[in-house]
Order: structure tokens, then C-alpha cells, then sequence
């Protein structure tokens, strides 16, 4: 099955399983049973997921550049269909009334997981949107396709670009056979090394010259600095009008209510304390990796012989 079919097909049946829920909005409170309602969402949730997730990792994994434009074109169907359900009025309805109805006793999640699904749906409308004017969901649907556009350009940027940084025999001393014998050195002399996952582990893992290795880590962790950088500043205003639009003082905020931490401050807290703990740990091995790097990085009483 090709990745559009497989992205179609999981959509619609998400759209086919929601249909269903909807159409509880007028029915009696016996027909709101928990497999009517929750285990319906779970599974229109996990159909999404299906369509959403893999076409992402395919975005960016697969080597076929049809197949990567292919799965990108899915993944804000995905989105959309992910800010649909959460402003779907009518399946609010339908989750609202169940969750009264819970209240009451009349109904039962019919095991803990549901009962934990329950609460996060009845969080995450909230989180999403629900309570929201008109005017106010149309923004929130704006909002989220520009961070799902953003998203996309900003891994996209990752997987196109490859940059080179020009070694010497000896800059590759340590790489085994196979390595060396992709790598040899062009009419000037130098070697091409590239950034690309296949190039740069190796340098990582297996290079004497720790210098040299170094060098290779800040392009790679630079690649397409010059358009990402950029793309962040985007995201970051977006996701800050996006918080605020919800009733939140930060992106922060907004991201760490449903995690652990709950809130920055605690965040904060946090890595304040772990800083005072192992701050001694911490100069300790500071000073040991700096040894190290001497090392690697000084010449040899032999080399300095030649010299």
C-alpha cells in the first residue's frame, strides 16, 4: 500500500468512527456506554496516529524523495484532522454528557485506562480550544496549521542538508577499512567528508584526531542554521499567540500542564536545585574531559620532534 492510501485510509476511518459518536448527541443516556464513546474516540485517536506518525518519520527517514513528499503531504491532514476533533462541538457534547453521567454513577469508564482517557479528553478540549468564541477557534486552526507547516519546513531543512568539511588521511586515522576505502582523497588532496549520518558517526565513534571530530560535530549540529534559525523565530511567536489565545502566560505554561512538572516554576526549581547538588560532580568532570581533550589535541612528543 502506498503512504497516500495508507494516510487516506486510516483518516477515514477516523472520520467514519467519529461520525458514529456524533450521532449519540440525541440519543438516550443508555446508548452512551463506555465502548460507545471512549473506546470509539481510542480508536479514532489510534487511526490518526497511525496516519500522522509514520507519514512523519517517512518525511524524513526515507531515502525516495517521492515517498518523503508523499508523507509530507499527510502529515497536516493529520493536524487538521487532530484540531478538528478537538473543536467538534457535538463530540464535546457527547464526552461532556458522559463524563455527568459518570458523575452520577449512572455510567463507568469500563477500566482504569478509560477512566484515564476520560479526564485528558475533558483537559485536552479545554487545551484545544472548546471554550473558545468562533472567532477564536478559526485563529486556533490557523495557528496550529502554521506550527505543523513551520514543523515540517524545519525537518525538512535537517534532511536536505549536507555540508563537507575537507580532511587529511591523518584527520581519519582510526576509522576502519570499509571508511577509508569510501574516502579517498580528491586531486587536491583532501578528502570529503560530509555530514550525512553514513559520514559522521564513524568520525564520531572512531577518530583519533578529537580536533578534527570536533569540527565535524558543530557543522553537523549547525546544518541549515541559515534557514532554521529563522523557521524558530517563526514558531516561537506562533506557539507564544497560541498560548495566550488559550488562557496561558507562556508556551511553557501550556506545554507543561499535562506533564510532571505541571508548571516553569517548578521546572525552574528543579534545575536550581540539581545545579547546587552537583555543581562539585560537575567541575570534577569538567576537568576530567578537559584532560582528555588535551590530550587528543596536543601533539605527541613525536610529532613534535619532527617539527
Amino acid at each position: 500500500m502506498c503512504i497516500r492510501d495508507r494516510c487516506r485510509d486510516s483518516l477515514a476511518k477516523g472520520h467514519e468512527v467519529l461520525a458514529g459518536v456524533r450521532l449519540l448527541a440525541n440519543a438516550k443516556d443508555e446508548a452512551l456506554t463506555s465502548d460507545a464513546v471512549l473506546g470509539a474516540i481510542d480508536d479514532a485517536r489510534l487511526a490518526t496516529k497511525n496516519a500522522g506518525d509514520f507519514s512523519a518519520l517517512m518525511a524524513v527517514a526515507h531515502p525516495d524523495a517521492a515517498v518523503r513528499k508523499a508523507a509530507e503531504e499527510c502529515e497536516p491532514l493529520a493536524g487538521s484532522f487532530e484540531t478538528s476533533f478537538y473543536l467538534d462541538r457535538p463530540i464535546f457534547e457527547v464526552v461532556a454528557r458522559f463524563d455527568k453521567l459518570r458523575a452520577a454513577g449512572k455510567v463507568a469508564p469500563r477500566s482504569k485506562e478509560y477512566e484515564r482517557l476520560l479526564v485528558h479528553l475533558i483537559r485536552d478540549y479545554r487545551r484545544n480550544g472548546q471554550e473558545l468564541d468562533t472567532k477564536g477557534q478559526a485563529r486556533l486552526r490557523e495557528l496550529n496549521a502554521e506550527i505543523t507547516k513551520l514543523g515540517q519546513e524545519f525537518e525538512n531543512n535537517l534532511a536536505s542538508s549536507t555540508t563537507t568539511l575537507d580532511a587529511t588521511e591523518i584527520d581519519l586515522e582510526g576509522l576502519p577499512k570499509p571508511y577509508l576505502d569510501a574516502h579517498k582523497p580528491g586531486p587536491d588532496g583532501k578528502i570529503k567528508v560530509s555530514t550525512d549520518y553514513p559520514d559522521y558517526f564513524p568520525v564520531m565513534q572512531y577518530a583519533k584526531n578529537r580536533a578534527f571530530a570536533l569540527e565535524l560535530y558543530k557543522k553537523f549540529d549547525n546544518r541549515a542554521a541559515d534557514k532554521n534559525v529563522v523557521l524558530l523565530e517563526k514558531l516561537l511567536a506562533v506557539r507564544e499567540e497560541k498560548a495566550k489565545l488559550l488562557g496561558y502566560a507562556t508556551w511553557a505554561d501550556y506545554v507543561l500542564e499535562p506533564r510532571m512538572a505541571k508548571s516553569p516554576k517548578a521546572v525552574g526549581d528543579f534545575l536550581e536545585g540539581l545545579r547546587t547538588h552537583i555543581a562539585k560532580k560537575g567541575e570534577d568532570e569538567f576537568a576530567e574531559f578537559r584532560a582528555i581533550c588535551l590530550l587528543y589535541t596536543s601533539p605527541s612528543p613525536r610529532d613534535r620532534t619532527r617539527s
